[in-house]
Formats: C-alpha cells, structure tokens, sequence
C-alpha cells in the first residue's frame, strides 16, 4: 500500500471513524441486499429467456454461488474492519461496535 489508502482501504484496516462502520453496517448491507435480489431476480429472467440454449440449473447454481460470496465479502469486509478498529482505538465506542459487527456475520 503507498500513499494515503482509500476508503476502502481505511474501512478495512481500522483507520476510518466510528459512524462510517455503523452506516456501512446498516444501511450498506441493506443496499447490498437489495443489489443481491434484484440480480437474482434478473438471473431468474436471464435463465427463462435463455433456456433452449443454457441449463436454467447450472445459470442459477453459478449465479447464486456468486451472488452469495459477493454478499459474503462484503460482510467480512466490514467484520475484519471492525475488528482492526476494536484493536488500534482506545475510544469506548469500539465494543458496542464490535458486537453489532459479531451479530451480523454469518460465522
């Protein structure tokens, strides 16, 4: 990493202020959900419009698979960035924040 990291990169190594990990919990996993559905059902359309020429089972298995890791990255995206968070502050806010982030991980 050179120079100043991204907002990305501040998310996920613990630099970033506490209220950016609390909307990214909250209404950035919302948003993703709703990224996630809306694909599937375009996936749904993709593979009933298509079907004499791919299986409609392999093009939903292979979408479904992607669509889950994408919303799992994302989830422990924001769980290691808490956690690092948790680890370099000193503020109080860093447990309460961990324990949101713990309850919304799928691990």
């Amino acid at each position: 990493m050179t120079g100043t990291p991204n907002a990305i990169e501040r998310v996920f190594f613990g630099k970033a202020h506490p209220i950016t990990y609390l909307f990214m919990g909250f209404v950035g996993s919302g948003f993703v959900g709703y990224v996630v559905l809306s694909a599937y059902g375009l996936l749904g359309t993709f593979a009933e419009n298509h079907h004499e020429t791919i299986a409609p089972n392999l093009v939903m298995y292979t979408g479904l698979l992607g669509l889950t890791a994408f919303g799992l990255m994302y989830s422990v995206w924001l769980w290691v960035g808490c956690w690092h968070y948790r680890s370099n502050s000193t503020h109080w806010i860093r447990y309460p924040l961990v324990g949101l982030a713990r309850g919304s991980t799928p691990f």
